[in-house]
């Protein structure tokens, strides 16, 4: 019989045969560490705030785990590190340092100082108050990943309900499932008239809806029948002004530019371009309701505070 069976380490191989071999938890890493450290086990207990005995023990359990003695203790001398320390030690810095860091981000991420945060909006409202909230967001929170994501108002619910996307800022459709989602008003964005530079209209600072009945029109998708027959104040002719689906405020800003008819668009759309000129539209229904939305059941902490930065700068013009 091979009696090398019986030898301590023979033995202890022969226990795990089969078996998972135990591992080190967190904390008996932690109390390795601050021994190094601090070179004596009394010098450890006191960082850690235990008892001496404490920290013999789960040296103890250590050493057990990796199969031999981890400090060399000599009476009045300071500790000193073995082998299987050694070998030991720059792994367990970095696992030691690596949940530090972890940390640090959980609590700076719970306190909306870091991760990531998707915008979902729809053309045409970038620029105004959705730039400037979103400036002072990302100046408050310099750590935080800002992702933008540009998408007509039908598309930006079913990012959202894809989980591509946080929060959407742009008029809601009424087509969202109130039970999934939440939503806030913002802000009412007022609708300016873009007319070409030649035009008679290019005169007056502001004016009515009406005036613009006899031109051909163009409009935003997102701008429904109801409110452009409020806007014009009377139902129009829709073969005199054909309705445009899936057309962006830029693309109307150059059909105006080329003088091929007029435009309603967002003020935050009417950027200057030559030969077309803005008009700010008067009556109470010229403007146009900016909601937030996301899901119910989303609790990322970095939309509360973009929220917040929302709201600020949605006081009417």
């Amino acid at each position: 019989m091979n009696r090398d069976v019986f030898s301590p380490v023979a033995a202890t191989a022969h226990k795990t045969v089969g078996a998972h071999p135990a591992h080190p938890e967190f904390h008996q890493l932690a109390v390795f560490l601050r021994v190094v450290e601090s070179g004596t086990f009394t010098g450890a207990a006191r960082r850690l705030g235990c008892s001496q005995p404490a920290i013999s023990q789960t040296i103890r359990r250590l050493e057990d785990i990796y199969g031999g003695d981890l400090f060399t203790r000599r009476p009045g001398a300071p500790l000193r590190l073995t082998p299987i320390a050694r070998a030991i030690l720059p792994s367990v810095r970095r696992v030691i340092d690596t949940v530090d860091r972890q940390m640090v981000d959980a609590m700076s991420a719970a306190r909306s100082r870091s991760g990531t945060l998707s915008v979902g909006f729809c053309p045409g409202f970038f620029d105004g108050r959705f730039l400037i909230g979103l400036a002072a967001f990302a100046a408050e929170a310099p750590a935080v990943q800002l992702r933008l994501a540009e998408a007509s108002p039908q598309a930006l619910p079913t990012a959202l309900d894809r989980c591509r996307i946080d929060i959407l800022v742009a008029p809601l459709s009424g087509t969202l499932d109130d039970t999934r989602h939440e939503n806030a008003f913002l802000w009412n964005e007022r609708l300016v008239a873009a007319i070409p530079e030649k035009s008679p209209l290019a005169g007056p600072i502001e004016i009515h809806g009406s005036a613009l009945r006899p031109l051909r029109l163009f409009w935003p998708w997102y701008i429904g029948e109801a409110l452009r027959d409020s806007v014009l104040g009377a139902q129009i002719n829709e073969s005199r002004s054909p309705p445009l689906h899936e057309v962006t405020p830029t693309t109307i800003l150059d059909l105006v530019a080329r003088d091929r008819g007029a435009g309603i668009i967002p003020a935050s759309a009417a950027t200057p371009r030559p030969g077309v000129c803005f008009r700010p539209l008067s009556g109470e229904h010229a403007r146009i309701a900016i909601h937030a939305c996301w899901l119910r059941d989303d609790a990322n902490p970095l939309r509360h505070r973009l929220l917040r930065h929302l709201r600020a700068t949605s006081h009417d013009a």
